[in-house]
């Protein structure tokens, strides 16, 4: 959905191993035994070595990262030419466009950390009323918990991830409505199915925006609170290759109450997205996915790439 930003940031860690080995040679207590045992541990250092089982050392894991998710919004199936894509209103489009975030985890724990993100777009191509060029969105403070909840049902793996997304009012947009900022609240619940290659993951937020005036210089009432939600169907088709079917909706209510269906009756509250995930390395992994509007022939549907990238 274009106009939210939804994906979740996938970020991954490495790790290093140093081997150590130690060897003990005991010696006699008379000077010609000792001299012996010198000679004979000398001897026999290569097979020891072979024969030992080493010592495996972890080193310590950095609690520092940093890494990119960008989504590149393209062109319709039926027409890639054009430089334009379908809008979530109908008969409705836009330029081709890219959203980045680039974010600064610090690992409190395996399961805790913080992190700020800076969100920004780029418009590649335009249509009338657009500009093209470099937006700054709202940056946010990420606070993750992974599985707040755990539990094993039938042999299925449940766990419940969460966030709490604290946003700062710098977009032009925020600025010009005199928004005080937002903050949304994450709860991801996922099932692993037991004997199966299958999961199921529903990603769902409710954010609030903390608006100092009912209407903006448009007049408009201004957004109040969202909703979202999101199903994603997965399947494991190698350690690092999955297909996926993502359904989302969502509404936004306005500082007058109004829900967004009644207000802009023309706009989609949902659409469906099925791709692939590829690892292609241990640090990038590409998705490739499709974009189609519920409310909109199938002709509109786009096609769209996005890559998480780990940098640090």
């Amino acid at each position: 959905m274009k106009s939210l930003w939804l994906k979740t940031s996938a970020i991954t860690a490495s790790f290093s191993v140093l081997m150590g080995l130690s060897l003990t040679a005991t010696a006699a207590t008379t000077k010609a035994k000792a001299k012996a045992a010198k000679t004979s541990a000398s001897s026999t250092v290569s097979t020891s070595v072979a024969q030992a089982p080493a010592t495996v050392k972890a080193k310590k894991k950095l609690p520092i990262s940093i890494s990119d998710w960008s989504t590149f919004y393209g062109p319709l199936v039926n027409d890639i030419s054009t430089g334009k894509t379908s809008d979530s209103a109908i008969d409705a489009t836009t330029g081709l466009s890219s959203r980045h975030q680039v974010t600064f985890k610090y690992a409190i724990n395996d399961k805790l950390s913080v992190a700020p993100v800076a969100d920004f777009k780029i418009q590649h191509t335009v249509v009338p009323g657009e500009e093209k060029g470099f937006t700054l969105k709202d940056p946010f403070l990420k606070i993750a918990k992974n599985d707040l909840l755990t539990a094993k049902i039938r042999g299925n793996d449940i766990h419940l991830d969460s966030q709490l997304r604290l946003y700062a009012p710098a977009s032009k947009s925020s600025r010009q409505n005199k928004t005080s900022g937002s903050a949304s609240l994450w709860l991801n619940p996922t099932v692993n199915f037991a004997k199966s290659k299958f999961s199921l993951t529903v990603y769902n937020y409710a954010r609030h925006y903390f608006q100092s005036q009912t209407f903006g210089p448009s007049g408009s009432a201004l957004a109040a609170n969202e909703l979202y939600t999101g199903p994603q169907l997965s399947y494991s088709i190698t350690d690092k290759v999955s297909a996926f079917v993502l359904y989302e909706t969502a509404m936004t209510f306005n500082t007058l109450g109004q829900a967004q269906s009644s207000t802009s009756p023309n706009d989609s509250l949902a659409d469906f997205e099925p791709g692939m995930s590829l690892d292609v390395t241990p640090n990038i992994s590409l998705i490739p996915f499709l974009n189609w509007y519920t409310n909109q022939p199938v002709a509109t549907t786009s096609i769209n790439l996005s890559a998480s990238i780990k940098l640090l």
